[in-house]
């Protein structure tokens, strides 16, 4: 049974904020009166100081930077925000998108906060103890204070703009594989959509490009004792740099599909990714230059073919469910069957846990409508909402900051007790078709209050 935790906050920018507020956004930025689109952008290293890196991280490998977005048009603003981080804990989250919508003068239904999941950072988190990864209240103090400052420097940086849209096609895009389970006929196809959102100067260059719907980053987690922002960090910095370091690009994983090379080398304890004998493991930081680089040309091949607009509209909704909780021990990634394994046996278990939060929401800038989730939406699920969107080839999820829910799975799916059916921390019949329902919802009224 499906239970709402408050009501759908359609606090649209156009109707919570007064003209006079308006006014002052546009004053602010130095066009009042001036239509059209705005942006401004901003990219901040978050690298921490080896000194304070919580173990097992101990070494460098690439530098982690957060990169933000800010839209203005008629008076309304966005904010984009996303880092090179593994997740964000809830209070933690909860806290920082109302500090960015205060810094950007935007409301808080406007503000999408998300990161790349790098399996080789910090967690912001206060806690230092969590899932697979350090948490630190240090450095999750200083890393928020530069994620504030990124996005005031992007405010100061508004000017005029124009914004387009384009799909790619990422090919070494694979569907999502279970531990052991082998490459072959019956692996389900993959969504290899890999969307572009270009925001260019009036002169025509690009000053950022948001992509979305690449794989995990989780080709760096062989080197378990280095900070590196993974195949998401090659792909915007080789971009970043062809354009001469003068556009931002952020990298949004969206309902994520796995990458068709063989990235673990065999060293899962469930024998994923299994090398044939005599094989050595692929070195992971040539596998991350080349993915990266491969996915950086099909972004620069995308922009140019989009078409850009400066007659924009923002417009921002927010939405929560509360779903009845479960607990399913162990994790299906972590126990085995194998004999003389020494890993429990997959045997199953699984009890009433405590209700649990989804939050998610809608950007809509233009034409393109950014889905913004705090846990991990299955492929299943999210194609039900890109199937019926009003327009779906501008449709995309954000997702990924790995909040209370862990995992969005679809009802169907439960009975294979697959790895994130034993991550979910709820009971199938609530969070998947809510979110459907809503975010198609959401879309709808984003599409009919653009036709008035």
């Amino acid at each position: 049974m499906v239970r709402k935790a408050g009501k759908m906050l359609l606090l649209l920018a156009a109707f919570m904020q007064p003209a006079a507020e308006a006014g002052l956004l546009a004053q602010q930025a130095g066009v009042s009166g001036a239509p059209g689109l705005l942006a401004g952008v901003s990219r901040i290293d978050i690298t921490p100081p080896l000194e304070d890196l919580p173990k097992p991280f101990a070494t460098i490998g690439s530098k982690i930077y957060v990169r933000t977005i800010v839209f203005q048009a008629g008076g309304r603003r966005a904010v984009l925000v996303n880092g090179d981080l593994p997740t964000i804990a809830t209070d933690v989250f909860e806290q920082l998108v109302k500090r960015i919508a205060e810094a950007a003068n935007a409301p808080v239904e406007n503000v999408m906060l998300s990161v790349t999941h790098t399996h080789n950072a910090v967690r912001l988190d206060n806690n230092p103890k969590g899932i697979m990864l350090p948490g630190s209240a240090k450095v999750t103090a200083y890393t928020a204070d530069l994620i504030l400052r990124s996005v005031t420097e992007a405010v100061a940086d508004l000017q005029p703009a124009k914004a387009g849209y384009g799909n790619g096609i990422f090919h070494l895009a694979a569907a999502r594989m279970e531990p052991g389970q082998p490459r072959g006929s019956r692996q389900p196809a993959a969504d290899r959509t890999l969307g572009v959102f270009k925001i260019e100067r009036a002169d025509g260059t690009p000053l950022a490009v948001l992509v979305n719907n690449g794989p995990e980053p989780v080709m760096a987690m062989r080197v378990k004792t280095e900070i590196n922002a993974d195949v998401a960090g090659v792909m915007e910095r080789y971009v970043e740099q062809r354009f001469g370091d003068k556009a931002v690009v952020l990298y949004t994983v969206g309902s994520p599909p796995d990458v068709v090379i063989n990235t673990s080398g065999g060293d899962t304890v469930a024998g994923r990714g299994a090398l044939p004998p005599g094989a050595t493991p692929a070195d992971p930081h040539a596998l991350m230059s080349a993915v990266g680089t491969v996915l950086g040309e099909e972004v620069i091949a995308t922009l140019n073919n989009i078409t850009t607009s400066a007659d924009v509209r923002i417009q921002g909704m927010l939405q929560t469910l509360v779903c009845p909780g479960q607990i399913t021990t162990p994790y299906a990634n972590a126990c085995s069957d194998a004999p003389g394994a020494t890993l429990p046996k997959c045997v199953f278990t699984t009890r009433d846990g405590p209700p649990q939060t989804l939050r998610f929401g809608l950007i809509q800038i233009g034409d393109v409508a950014l889905i913004h989730s705090d846990a991990n939406i299955l492929p299943a699920v999210w194609a039900k909402v890109k199937q019926q969107a009003p327009n779906p080839d501008k449709t995309m999820l954000v997702s990924l900051v790995f909040g209370p829910i862990h995992y969005v799975v679809d009802d169907s799916d439960y009975a294979g007790h697959s790895y994130p059916v034993t991550a979910t921390t709820v009971k199938p019949g609530c969070a998947a078709p809510g979110f459907v329902r809503e975010s198609l919802a959401m879309l709808n009224k984003a599409q009919s209050d653009k036709a008035r």
